[in-house]
């Protein structure tokens, strides 16, 4: 026997995380967000400052490694005393690695985060780009750099949770379905990534015998699966007949 409990998300989350509507919000955010990426990561691979630059400097990561070991040197110097902006052990002590063997990460910074901003603009794989997106926003805040890592973090987090629709205006939803299916999606002809005309998405479950439980919103609940098992009865073993 097989029972199922569905927890029910509340409703602001359906909304925000599911609906074709909240999908806006999340576009605007991710674009915001992907500009500052492929800002940051593209003055980092030309090696230039203040506006998009075409020519490749000596200061380049994909070059130097200076960039990066000048960074760790200078984190390095706020992590001294009660109140140091980089407060954890461990992390000074992987600094002072990148200072002086982590050169080769360098070009794998640069290249990646432009890599996550052109993702997040065009909505391809955008929860995995915000989660990556999220590592350096945390990795730059470890070694003590505030500003507006803050806010990038939270927005990081909130595309993460919204990865069902947040690519809905955006590549995610022709790699889920195809150029024809969504195409169809939007004219709301057939479910797609945000949900279809029900904001939900929809499946079949089986039980162990093959028999269909019925449709569970996968994209509205988690569900929770208990099953209990009846305890077999002993077999009575026929009693032999004396001849």
């Amino acid at each position: 026997m097989k029972e199922t409990v569905a927890i029910e998300e509340p409703k602001i989350a359906r909304f925000l995380f599911t609906s074709q509507t909240a999908a806006y919000l999340w576009l605007v955010a991710r674009i915001w967000l992907g500009y500052q990426a492929l800002h940051a990561g593209w003055e980092k691979v030309t090696g230039t400052e203040s506006g998009w630059h075409w020519a490749f400097t000596s200061q380049s990561w994909l070059r130097s490694s200076g960039g990066l070991k000048g960074f760790a040197g200078f984190a390095l110097t706020q992590s001294k005393g009660p109140h140091a902006a980089v407060n954890h052990g461990w992390y000074a002590a992987f600094l002072r690695w990148i200072q002086h063997s982590g050169g080769f990460l360098a070009p794998i910074i640069a290249i990646g985060e432009v890599a996550i901003g052109v993702a997040l603009i065009i909505g391809l794989f955008t929860g995995l780009a915000a989660f990556f997106a999220g590592m350096l926003t945390v990795s730059f805040g470890l070694a003590g750099v505030a500003g507006v890592n803050p806010v990038f973090f939270v927005i990081e987090v909130m595309l993460i949770l919204a990865w069902r629709n947040a690519g809905y205006y955006g590549l995610d939803r022709v790699r889920a379905h195809g150029p024809g299916n969504a195409v169809a999606a939007r004219k709301g002809l057939s479910p797609c990534t945000a949900g279809d005309s029900r904001r939900s998405l929809t499946r079949r479950t089986t039980s162990r015998g093959g028999l269909a439980t019925g449709p569970l919103r996968s994209s509205l609940h988690h569900l929770l699966l208990t099953t209990r098992q009846p305890l077999p009865e002993p077999s009575a073993s026929p009693t032999p007949v004396a001849k």
